[in-house]
């Protein structure tokens, strides 16, 4: 701050106290800690005991398909409710994992360089039963570029839309493709799309929401809350739209 000869009289500054803004990371921090440290204590000691009923049901199961003296259709009816009981189960199990999965999404994990187009092709691979039976074309860019993130959350994020994508599209003809949208930088822009029905517009702003209401899915329902998470806990930002199918586009 200068006077009307121009000479230097003080200093004028501004002042914010960051303390509250302080505080506030500390708590989210901390309620993050608890509610992984919850989720992990919860996902054990739930997982225990369906996991033991499940191996008591399969031996059970086991016991009876040898069982001499079962009529045909006693059998058929026995092998259906076997069925729809090892089903809820897996349901079960799988569940309880997604949950401990949100609960860790975005958590600090080590990174290291990520080769993207290889982890796409051990997805794929693992998903080949699938992408075979309903005869999906497959179309990936050649370079998708590399990370350095954690590979554990990238798996997760690619795993989750592809197989996202995979279930939905219902065409007759159905594609997925997955792009590099724009790849300058650390940050990478992606793209997971497919040719199918696409996301019913009543669930488009919810789609990420853990147990999104709307799609009749058979999952867990927190897959895409999953990604969303793991994507934002590192600055990065994810949309869904409909673009001649369901397009995901997500950064990292």
């Amino acid at each position: 701050m200068k006077n009307v000869k121009g000479e230097r009289m003080g200093i004028r500054g501004l002042l914010t106290d960051i303390t509250p803004i302080r505080e506030y990371e500390e708590e989210l921090r901390r309620l993050n800690a608890e509610l992984e440290a919850y989720a992990h204590t919860v996902s054990h000691d739930i997982k225990s005991p369906i996991s033991l009923a499940a191996m008591a049901y399969g031996q059970t199961e086991a016991m009876l398909a040898s069982m001499p003296g079962i009529e045909a259709k006693e059998r058929e009816t026995l092998d259906h409710f076997f069925r729809i009981g090892r089903e809820g189960l897996e349901r079960t199990l799988n569940l309880i994992d997604n949950i401990l999965l949100l609960a860790e999404a975005g958590a600090r994990k080590s990174v290291a360089p990520v080769d993207v187009a290889a982890l796409v092709k051990m997805i794929l691979a693992e998903k080949a039963l699938t992408i075979q039976e309903r005869k999906v074309r497959v179309e990936v860019d050649a370079d998708l570029g590399s990370l350095v993130a954690s590979p554990t959350n990238v798996y997760q994020v690619f795993a989750n839309l592809i197989g996202n994508s995979l279930k939905h599209n219902t065409g007759d003809r159905p594609v997925l493709e997955i792009r590099l949208v724009e790849g300058e930088g650390a940050k990478k822009r992606y793209l997971v799309r497919d040719n199918g029905p696409g996301i019913p517009e009543e669930v488009l702003e919810e789609v990420f929401s853990p147990f999104a209401k709307g799609i009749e899915t058979g999952g867990t329902g927190l897959g895409l809350a999953i990604v969303k998470k793991i994507v934002e806990a590192d600055g990065g930002e994810v949309r869904a739209y409909n673009d001649g199918g369901a397009c995901f586009e997500f950064t990292l």
